[in-house]
């Protein structure tokens, strides 16, 4: 398969991911105890020096092959109490060859996330643009190395839900966290974990040499939250695929909507694609929903929510989101051969929860997920007073593309015991050089979640970059050759930023990069559907096998896990 498309999966794994929503926990419901949260001082240098153990490990989870180093070290649970309890944090380090030249920390996204887990293809992709750079991934406190939060019973694979912790199980699992853990669940946040990571640059930087942050998606928010706690302390952040902090997750949806709009506006622009759906695909979405409502393609026994919950997931990624106007396209047909190949979408590269990315192995916890996503970035102050039901219930009407609330969703953002945030909403001020790198085309954390961020932050050597073609993770996805040895445009921005951030990067290549490629690769085709053909079947050779439902199992709660 082309590196466009299965073998960039694991370099997506690593661009992620998942929540990247906004919330804060002093309205709407839900407890608002503040026990273990942190007082509201800025710039404030880590009064803790942390000693850490550096020891060779795996750069590359599992491989065993020596490349890196790993280091823990013990953390104040709560900066601001730094006598009080401690818990284990952990980073991963790829070292230059030569003379270091300073250092990139990378922030994998989630909230849930594990970058030591996950981060080496991305890691060597970096070392191969910026050999001279020593490269460094913490893991947010909560997941793989860092102290993991987990519930056992409901993640067990012999629970309801296997290891995903479905609907029903999550009050046990809060009652087990609060016999558990108590008021220390409230420390596993955003702001403890942005005094983590600089405690851990305090701890390794070299004199006279430059610190650069890099985060995408919630790892974006998390470098935020960092600029606004410790405006100085690096060189410069760099922010690909931005969830502002502004932004709560409550008005993704709308927005998620947008995207897919834009989008289809492109297939519409496109010959081939216009080709296949006419020059108003927006319309021919609408219209295939009303014929779904009025019995079309019963054997697949699918609904709007599954449609719109699965088109917003192709629309995350290229080269994916080529697929979806081939899925409401085959949808809208549904000859036998296109009800097969829709099946085998939605139980293999979808695994027949609506994950396409299993979450199961340990690189990722849903605990940590609920907590941050919860308490830190669910509500805004622009929800106060208003009726949710039935703004959940206005959405599912009028959207068509992407992840729909839910009343489940909102009843556990009341139910959980979420911590207090002081300075939620509050995005950073800084003077430090600072570049945001955003897809117009992100389905994940879509265009206008970025904005805010870049109004915010327009001074000297801080530039705010559209990729008119990029999907989520810019890095990976603004592409200007077929030829994969070239470096993606992004990559090639983000390389002249961390060499010379005080010189304005050329940015020439953004008008070069690749469109979208809605006819889609035969590798592509065969991924996702088991064809040969984005779009179209062989000739019928026998009767179609029986088919399984495509539904989305609302019991799975893809809310939280299926966020940038």
């Amino acid at each position: 398969m082309s590196f466009r498309t299965m073998s960039r999966l694991a370099l997506l794994l690593a661009v992620l991911l998942l929540f990247g929503s906004g919330c804060t926990n002093n309205s709407g419901g839900g407890s608002d105890d503040d026990t273990a949260a942190d007082d509201d001082t800025q710039d404030d240098d880590t009064a803790v020096q942390l000693d850490i153990t550096w020891t060779p490990c795996s750069l590359n989870e599992g491989a065993d092959d020596g490349l890196a180093e790993c280091g823990t070290t013990q953390v104040p649970l709560v900066w601001e109490h730094p006598d009080g309890r401690t818990i284990t944090v952990a980073a991963k380090r790829f070292l230059t060859d030569g003379e270091s030249k300073g250092q990139i920390w990378l922030l994998q996204g989630g909230p849930g996330g594990s970058g030591m887990m996950t981060f080496g293809p991305l890691m060597q992709t970096m070392r191969g643009a910026m050999p001279e750079f020593d490269l460094y991934v913490i893991d947010h406190r909560g997941v793989g190395y860092s102290s993991p939060l987990t519930c056992p019973d409901q993640e067990s694979a012999d629970s309801e839900g296997g290891g995903y912790i479905y609907l029903d199980e999550w009050p046990a699992c809060i009652t087990w966290l609060n016999e558990n853990l108590g008021d220390a669940l409230h420390a596993y946040s955003t702001r403890n974990a942005a005094h983590d990571l600089a405690g851990f640059i305090d701890a390794t930087r070299e004199p006279g040499k430059p610190v650069f942050v890099w985060g995408a998606s919630y790892g974006t928010y998390l470098a935020e939250r960092y600029m606004l706690l410790h405006p100085d302390q690096a060189d410069g952040v760099i922010v690909d695929s931005i969830h502002a902090l502004s932004v709560p997750a409550l008005a993704f949806y709308p927005y998620y909507d947008n995207n897919g709009q834009r989008l289809l506006q492109r297939c519409a622009d496109d010959s081939f694609c216009s080709g296949k759906l006419g020059n108003d695909p927006w319309g021919k979405l609408d219209a295939l929903y009303q014929k779904l409502e009025n019995g079309h393609c019963p054997t697949l026994g699918i609904d709007k929510y599954t449609t719109a919950y699965l088109l917003g997931w192709l629309a995350w990624y290229s080269p994916y989101n080529a697929a979806a106007p081939a899925f409401i396209y085959r949808l809208d047909r549904c000859d036998p051969a296109d009800v097969n190949a829709i099946v085998y979408m939605f139980y293999y590269p979808f695994n027949g929860t609506g994950d396409l990315l299993d979450i199961t192995s340990g690189w990722f916890s849903q605990v940590l997920n609920a907590n941050v996503g919860m308490s830190d970035q669910y509500w805004g102050p622009q929800f106060d007073g208003v009726d949710i039901n039935q703004y959940i219930t206005d959405l599912n009407n009028n959207m068509l593309f992407g992840t729909m609330p839910t009343p489940d969703e909102y009843a556990l953002y009341q139910q959980w015991p979420k911590y207090d945030e002081p300075q939620a909403r509050e995005l950073p001020k800084t003077s430090i050089p600072v570049l945001m790198m955003q897809g117009t085309l992100d389905g994940a954390t879509p265009y206008e979640v970025s904005e805010p961020l870049g109004e915010a932050l327009h001074g000297p050597h801080q530039y705010y970059l559209t990729f008119p073609n990029s999907a989520h993770g810019v890095i990976d996805d603004s592409w200007v050759s077929l030829d994969y040895n070239v470096p993606t445009c992004g990559l090639d921005i983000l390389a002249q930023f961390v060499r010379d951030p005080l010189t304005e990067p050329d940015t020439s290549c953004i008008a070069q990069t690749l469109p979208v490629d809605f006819a889609g690769s035969t590798e592509l085709a065969q991924y996702l559907f088991a064809t040969y053909d984005l779009w179209e079947n062989p000739p019928a050779r026998s009767a179609a096998p029986p088919v399984r439902p495509v539904r989305i199992d609302q019991r799975v709660a893809p809310w939280l896990y299926m966020r940038p």
